[in-house]
C-alpha cells in the first residue's frame, strides 16, 4: 500500500484576459490584493483564437499571465477559482464582465486549469469548480493534449509557462 504524502507546493498562475478599457494598470491592483504578491506579469499578447468571448468583453482583446510569489497547495484550486470569480466582478462591461481570470496551477509536471464547465476530461475539484490538465511538461518542454485549448498550444504561451516553471524550479531549489 502507497503511503499518503502532502502535495508538492504548486505556482498560482492567472492567464488574464482583458477588454481594452480595462488596461493592466486597472485591475493589476485588484490581483495582488486577492492573490498576494506577483513575481511574474507577461506583456499583452492579442488574443485572436476565437471570437467566444467577444459578445461579452466586446473585441481587441488582449491575454497576459501572471504568477503570484507564494506557492500554494494544488488542492486549493477550486478555492482560487471561486476568488477570481469575485474579481472579474469589479470589472464589468455592457455584456457581462471586461477582464475573464483563469486560474491554474503550474507544477513541475503540468499546467492544470480551474473551470465551471463539467466536461469528459475534467475532475471534480469541489464547490462545482473542475480541474483539467491543459498541458503536460516532459523533456524539456509543454506538450498538447486533445483538448488542449488553441491558444495554449502555442509556443508565445508555452515560453511564457517555462518562464514561470523555472521560478518555480528556483523557489522548490531554494524552499526548505
Amino acid at each position: 500500500m502507497g503511503e499518503r504524502e502532502p502535495f508538492p507546493p504548486a505556482k498560482l498562475i492567472l492567464g488574464v484576459l482583458y477588454a481594452p478599457e480595462y488596461p493592466p494598470e486597472t485591475f493589476r491592483p485588484v490581483l495582488a490584493e486577492a492573490f498576494g504578491p506577483i513575481d511574474f506579469w507577461s506583456d499583452a499578447i492579442p488574443f485572436t483564437f476565437t471570437d467566444y468571448y467577444t459578445g461579452e468583453m466586446g473585441s481587441g482583446l488582449s491575454r497576459c499571465f501572471v504568477s503570484f510569489q507564494d506557492l500554494i497547495c494544488p488542492s486549493r484550486l477550486w478555492e482560487y477559482k471561486i476568488l477570481s470569480n469575485r474579481a472579474e466582478e469589479r470589472f464589468p462591461s455592457p455584456g457581462g464582465r471586461g477582464v475573464n481570470l483563469d486560474p491554474g496551477v503550474l507544477t513541475l509536471h503540468s499546467l492544470i486549469l480551474a473551470t465551471t464547465k463539467n466536461h469528459s476530461h475534467r475532475i471534480p475539484l469541489s464547490d462545482g469548480i473542475y480541474g483539467e490538465i491543459t498541458l503536460l511538461y516532459r523533456k524539456g518542454a509543454f506538450h498538447d493534449l486533445p483538448w488542449t485549448y488553441p491558444d495554449y498550444r502555442t509556443e508565445g504561451y508555452k515560453t511564457i509557462l517555462s518562464e514561470i516553471r523555472t521560478i518555480l524550479c528556483s523557489q522548490l531549489k531554494h524552499s526548505p
